[in-house]
């Protein structure tokens, strides 16, 4: 069976208040016994998956995903030993725990503002309405002893927002369940009045200069100058146009929301981008999956609304090919890329074993980690592009091969770009042949190919490279223009 999450928790009656604040759409619960009426209700409304504790070994769930078990520590020979606690698991009474009707979320005093805001949207998301269909009310809370440690900006803010609770850091136990929207430290208030926003990031982790929305960035800043701030979520006052190209669970107040959609963020369980397509009064795709798709969300969702929705491929950086390429002695093919969670290595591994006569070369991030590897599998971690290049003209293929999911359907990737302005085909799965189907001179479906030579020895003219490459620069431009039309509109 193939889940939507490899997520799954331990359900038991002492974790069930904290547990259900914190479940998302179809993560995986592994109980024993018989569950309450209420716990089912919200299990089947938020698609949980139920995995009886007798049949876990029959479900497919990487043990890395699992969350551990209460252990208990016991002295064996002198050491302690830790054992799983199956009588706090399953030795408890459903009858013995009180399913508490109200929760809180947290502030502190680095991000009370972010999560205000932020309460905004989760009481928008789905998960919450789920929660308040279940008859569950939350509400913020915010500890008194902070107070001192405030700005006067985040005072500003905090006066404009009712219901919120004041309570002590000495009376914790009081405001149970509870939990935060932002947990990381690193998430914090930034406050700006600047009249554009764009949104690059999740606010906690840091974008590498490899993505289309770096690029765009950059273009925003020359075009906007210090009116522009980037991966700011909060302000004192409406933005004139928010920029998403990544979804948050909070997008700043603005007069308008343009959304660049770069990929299938729903099929990434951190991200709720129902926010960004509920309020984006444009929309720019990196796909015809993300268009056909986006416009059939608008149709069922938006039907009254005029929203506009135009296909802007994807793109990479431009190099000079090089005079005099020489190409690598034996047939080689390569794959680089960031990240390797979306690829399917079983599929290089096999061709690997029916391509003896051929190379393979892996760049990616933690690819020397790789054990087990054949004969004819070369694994390299990430080097600079500008190094790399010359290494892609070296080989005769270009492999665009992943894994099948939800996150993957919306994929044009920039890598096919480096494949043509490197003049090599390239051979993919994973990927739905309407996103490659501009491409089809030059990218064919593995599923379609007699053989990786077979690919090789097509003559495909140096000027269809040319003619199908597109540049960060030409993607970027073709972005703002539709930006500028939006603020016309």
């Amino acid at each position: 069976m193939e889940f939507k999450s490899k997520t799954a928790f331990y359900l038991y009656p002492s974790v069930w208040n904290n547990l259900k604040i914190n479940l998302r759409r179809y993560d995986n619960l592994i109980y024993k016994g018989e569950l309450p009426d209420y716990v089912l209700n919200l299990c089947n409304k938020l698609s949980i998956n139920l995995i009886p504790d007798e049949d876990l070994r029959n479900y497919d769930l990487d043990d890395q995903f699992i969350t551990t078990p209460p252990l208990k520590e016991v002295e064996k020979n002198g050491e302690i030993v830790k054992y799983v606690d199956e009588e706090k698991m399953w030795g408890e009474s459903w009858d013995d725990i009180t399913d508490e009707k109200i929760f809180y979320i947290e502030c502190n005093d680095q991000n009370v503002c972010t999560t205000l805001f932020g309460m905004r949207k989760y009481k928008m998301s789905f998960v919450y309405k789920v929660l308040k269909s279940c008859g569950y009310e939350c509400y913020p809370v915010f500890w008194k002893e902070m107070i001192s440690s405030l700005n006067e900006a985040q005072i500003k803010v905090i006066e404009k927002f009712d219901g919120i609770v004041l309570g002590s850091v000495f009376e914790m136990e009081k405001y149970q369940p509870r939990r935060m929207l932002y947990s990381s430290p690193d998430v914090k208030d930034s406050i700006t009045e600047r009249e554009y926003i764009h949104i690059i990031t999740n606010g906690v982790t840091t974008l590498e200069p490899i993505y289309r929305r770096h690029h765009l960035n950059e273009k925003l800043k020359e075009k906007y100058g210090d009116s522009l701030s980037t991966d700011t979520f909060l302000g004192l006052n409406k933005a004139k146009l928010t920029i998403v190209s990544h979804p948050t669970f909070y997008i700043p107040l603005s007069d308008k929301i343009f959304y660049d959609r770069t990929d299938n963020w729903s099929g990434n369980i951190d991200c709720d981008e129902e926010e960004v397509l509920n309020e984006a009064g444009y929309i720019t795709c990196s796909s015809k999956w993300l268009y056909q798709d986006t416009i059939e969300w608008l149709k069922k969702n938006r039907p009254n609304d005029n929203v506009k929705v135009k296909y802007i491929p994807n793109g990479n950086v431009h190099y000079d090919y090089p005079e005099n390429v020489e190409k690598f002695e034996r047939k080689t093919a390569i794959y680089v890329g960031n990240r390797l969670n979306k690829v399917d290595l079983q599929m290089i591994m096999l061709l690997c074993e029916i391509n003896p006569d051929w190379d393979f070369r892996i760049y990616a991030e933690d690819a020397s980690s790789l054990r087990s590897l054949p004969d004819n599998l070369y694994v390299h971690d990430t080097i600079p592009l500008d190094e790399l290049f010359p290494v892609i003209c070296k080989c005769h293929l270009g492999l665009c091969l992943f894994k099948t999911q939800y996150w993957t359907l919306g994929m044009l990737p920039n890598k096919l770009f480096n494949y043509i302005n490197a003049r090599i085909p390239t051979i993919y799965s994973g990927i739905p042949d309407i996103n490659m189907e501009d491409y089809k001179e030059v990218a064919f479906n593995i599923s379609d190919i007699e053989s990786l030579t077979a690919v090789t020895e097509k003559q495909i003219p140096t000027e269809t490279y040319d003619k199908l490459f597109r540049s960060f620069d030409d993607v970027t431009k073709e972005v703002i223009e539709c930006i500028d039309e939006y603020e016309k509109m």
